[in-house]
């Protein structure tokens, strides 16, 4: 059996409460991967002196940029929050360069276990994306690479074009989504691939080959979180190593799990906590 995954997207620069971290979707889910005992091969952009992390059975392919995805996190007034699907509206303040295919295809491996893909800042193209996908039979895309936008500001918001969300349904084996990012379109699933989608944390639907399906999950209270960042991102990562070994319910239930351990805490996750949780496999 294959034992490797490839991840894809921007690494970051998060300015958040008068720091800057480290983040992006590579930087949550590799430690997922890792702490699993799978190899994680990532490819991704940033400047130059952009600290990555190295483990034994991390392959990292950096495509070298002036600048690094940088983004402010601010908090929003109460008054607007219900214009907006979160408590805190992102500004981007710098991007990397573009990941192209052409670019990273001679160190690509014939075929992985799976593929994760999610773009923080339009740095992949859909047909780069198709071509990707054509290396593992389980391909795992997080839909904010399709639905964030930024305006003349940089501010991000977001907007969902029926046809983005069909191509991703057809393209993608899982489709991870919340269902504040899909507002615009009709949550409906008639192809064999898994369109999950997460609800602020009550509960999770799953839509596929035009059926629903709701799993409850439990809730954490928002006084009880310190830190949701990167969990749709580790969210993401369990699945691609719990699917195949679980029914579908069993491995959105145990990566709801790991995700959520997480909450309470700052950063990137640490491998050690998360290889407790991993001793299930």
């Amino acid at each position: 059996m294959l034992s490797e995954i490839l991840i894809l997207g921007h690494v970051s620069l998060d300015y958040r409460n008068e720091k800057i971290l480290r983040g992006g979707p590579p930087l949550y889910q590799l430690p997922v991967v890792l702490a699993s005992g799978i190899n994680c091969h990532v490819i991704t952009s940033a400047a130059a002196d952009y600290d990555f992390p190295e483990h034994d059975n991390l392959s990292l392919y950096h495509i070298p940029s002036t600048r690094s995805t940088c983004y402010r996190f601010e908090e929003i007034d109460q008054n607007e929050v219900s214009t907006h699907s979160d408590t805190r509206k992102l500004i981007i303040m710098s991007i990397a360069n573009q990941m192209e295919y052409n670019n990273f295809s001679h160190i690509l491996k014939d075929s992985y276990q799976a593929i994760i893909i999610a773009p923080i800042a339009d740095e992949i193209s859909k047909l780069d994306m198709e071509l990707i996908c054509e290396r593992s039979n389980l391909n795992l895309f997080d839909i904010q690479g399709l639905v964030r936008k930024f305006n003349s500001s940089g501010e991000v918001y977001h907007s969902l074009a029926e046809n983005d969300f069909n191509w991703a349904l057809q393209t993608f084996s899982v489709i991870k989504a919340s269902k504040s990012e899909l507002t615009n379109v009709t949550m409906v699933n008639p192809y064999s691939s898994l369109l999950i989608v997460t609800n602020s944390g009550r509960d999770i639907e799953i839509y596929t080959e035009g059926r629903k399906e709701i799993v409850s999950i439990e809730y954490i209270p928002d006084s009880e979180v310190v830190d949701d960042t990167g969990s749709g991102d580790i969210f993401l990562a369990v699945l691609s190593i719990a699917l195949g070994k679980l029914s579908i319910e069993e491995s959105v239930r145990f990566a709801d799990e790991i995700a959520k351990s997480q909450l309470k805490q700052e950063g990137i996750p640490a491998m050690g906590t998360i290889k407790k949780l991993f001793n299930f496999f």
